[in-house]
């Protein structure tokens, strides 16, 4: 494996140095948040594996790891997701903290083995140090770490740069390497029941051999290979277990679908929203498509993607023309870590629903390639640091303000937890409360699925739905589908009884309203009757309604 000539021979690799900083840069990305609140699926996943018995552990090698948590149970087999809450639980009990803890110490792990891939591939520290303060800062890493549930983004892109950097001294030696070629099948097989996502890494790992310049017509070479295809065959046939035949898409299409224009057209779609998060100066561009509402078809379509694919063309050839002078180490690392390691980690995504959190394996490369590229383009040090202080004092600045809404969706859902206690305690057994906890909180989960979970141990003392009867809107249910079923609506228009309801304020308090019985029968049989389909907008209705007459 090449070495940067500039650097002395085999420095001492600086392991601490890294840790030391990527936990400093953790802290201070994510530090405030360690005191937020649960939010969204949080409370399904902790609740149930709170009292997971540990023998029943091994079982989630061969089953989905949510089953029965949500209305549509996921092919999901992520039994050491599942090891991580478990471990959480036993720790900390219901107390945030340890599992904030814990997501940001993944994100420091992270960041740490994207600076020894940089200090692998340069033998310099100022470039392993700049790829890890631009991942560790990167905006895009904030969904990731914030919502603990994110933690799977974490937790499988850890054991996947874990394999890269296994694979990468692997390739640097000149014995058998056994150790390192062990930690490599370890760290796939963790990586795979992690996320489902690490089923492209195959791809990855040819991309990062490109950028090695593997000797292909070397049998050593193909040595990973053979241990990746072995992980792959054990993975396969957990998942035949739990599933038959079923592929390993979530809430996505079938392969076969994948060619039609209409996917192809979503994929152009996909991939402009993906540029624009991972390059924060695209962040305008996408807001411009946004307020267009993303439209999928015409004009503006076509020219958006054709824009951002020669923005993208340009970018690369760029770089590339700029280092014509360099040795072609340099060009190969680009087109391997850079375009290579874009497209195994964003294509698949086509499978799934949109999220930026998808992203977090991303944004390893992106830091990798942007390291690389200011070391090879940038040879004065006073250049380089200059450059490399405000390449990271900007990300620094975009994710604590994407960091913002996160903390203002935690502190509403800590507040609508107490407030939906105080209820239970505080009023006759049976009585209503209606929750208008938010889904989203500008576009951070709230109580996104937290319905029932979130009025159960160990979030509450008692399961509160035995003493209240609450109904919050369907989007905050964990059970959508059975939304209209909770509740006897002919009961609700013959109560008698006043019903309180829970609402968030502009401050992100919750004001505890008195609903009169008549209030409350005359919008249940509105409600009652309303379409079905409709439930969230008669839901929002019924709320409009009460809330005009509901008083403190």
């Amino acid at each position: 494996m090449a070495v940067d000539p500039r650097t002395p021979p085999n420095p001492r690799t600086p392991s601490w140095l890294l840790a030391a900083c990527a936990l400093g840069a953790a802290l201070f990305g994510f530090g405030r948040l360690l005191s937020a609140y649960f939010v969204g699926d949080d409370f399904a996943f902790i609740g149930r594996y709170a009292t997971f018995p540990f023998s029943e552990w091994p079982g989630l090698f061969t089953r989905s790891w949510q089953a029965g948590l949500f209305s549509v149970d996921l092919r999901e087999i992520r039994p050491l997701d599942a090891l991580a809450f478990m471990l959480d639980a036993r720790l900390w009990g219901a107390e945030p903290f340890g599992f904030r803890l814990t997501n940001l110490l993944l994100h420091a792990g992270c960041a740490a083995l994207v600076g020894a891939l940089a200090w692998e591939l340069t033998r310099a520290r100022r470039v392993a140090l700049l790829a890890l303060a631009v991942f560790a800062f990167h905006p895009v890493t904030v969904p990731a770490v914030a919502w603990i549930t994110g933690r799977v983004d974490a937790l499988a892109t850890l054991f996947t740069l874990w394999a890269v950097l296994a694979l990468v001294r692997f390739r640097g030696r000149e014995d058998s390497g056994t150790g390192s070629l062990a930690a490599f099948a370890f760290c796939f097989a963790a990586a795979l029941f992690t996320k489902e996502s690490a089923l492209v890494f195959p791809g990855l790992m040819l991309a990062v051999d490109f950028a090695l310049g593997a000797r292909w017509r070397d049998a050593r070479t193909w040595r990973p290979y053979l241990a990746a295809a072995a992980v792959l065959t054990v993975y396969g046939a957990c998942r035949y277990v739990a599933f038959g035949a079923a592929g390993p898409e979530t809430v996505g299409r079938g392969l076969p679908s994948l060619l039609s224009p209409g996917v192809l057209q979503e994929l152009a779609g996909r991939q402009v929203r993906y540029v624009a998060y991972l390059f924060p100066p695209a962040a305008e561009w996408l807001a411009r498509w946004r307020d267009a509402g993303f439209p999928w078809h015409g004009f503006e379509f076509f020219r958006v993607v054709a824009i951002g694919l020669a923005a993208g063309t340009a970018a690369v050839a760029a770089i590339l023309w700029l280092s014509r002078a360099r040795a072609p180490t340099f060009r190969r690392r680009v087109l391997g870590l850079g375009v290579g390691w874009y497209l195994c980690t964003t294509l698949p995504l086509i499978l799934t629903y949109f999220s930026a959190r998808h992203l977090y394996p991303a944004s390893a490369g992106l830091a990798l390639v942007a390291a690389l590229t200011m070391h090879e383009l940038l040879p004065s040090r006073r250049r380089f640091v200059v450059a490399a202080a405000a390449c990271v004092l900007i990300a620094a600045i975009l994710q604590q303000m994407a960091l913002t809404p996160w903390r203002r969706a935690a502190d509403s859902s800590r507040a609508f937890a107490h407030a939906v206690q105080a209820a239970a305690r505080d009023n006759a057994p049976g009585t209503l409360v209606l929750i208008d906890a938010p889904d989203l909180v500008d576009g951070a989960f709230c109580w996104s699925w937290a319905v029932p979970h979130a009025l159960r141990p160990p979030f509450a003392p008692a399961p509160l739905e035995k003493r209240i009867v609450p109904l919050a809107r369907p989007t905050a249910c964990a059970f959508q589908q059975q939304w209209r079923a909770q509740l006897p609506w002919a009961a609700l228009e013959e109560n008698t009884r006043p019903a309180r309801l829970l609402r968030r304020r502009a401050d992100g308090t919750v004001e505890d309203g008195i609903v009169t019985a008549a209030q409350l029968s005359r919008a249940a049989a509105m409600l009652r009757s309303a379409p079905h389909g409709d439930d969230d907008a008669a839901w929002t209705t019924l709320l409009a309604t009460l809330r005009d007459h509901a008083s403190p």
